[in-house]
């Protein structure tokens, strides 16, 4: 299944990435230049992103680590 994913540089504050899960919901990370990452949920194109949690570095890494299997 395809999907697209979008990667925006924040001047002064850091990058997100947008991960397109299907034609309205989305996922957007927001990788602060501090090391914080914010996670958002929208389900559709018009509305704004919900934050749904903050992440330290190390808790970031260790849901990667889930997430890919490897922990």
């Amino acid at each position: 299944m395809p999907f697209d994913v979008k990667e925006t540089v924040l001047p002064g504050v850091g990058k997100r990435y947008e991960l397109y899960l299907d034609a309205n919901r989305s996922i957007a990370i927001l990788v602060r230049s501090s090391g914080e990452r914010q996670v958002y949920f929208r389900e559709h194109p018009d509305e704004d992103y919900e934050e749904q949690y903050a992440l330290t570095d190390s808790q970031a890494r260790t849901l990667g680590l889930f997430l890919v299997g490897a922990y």
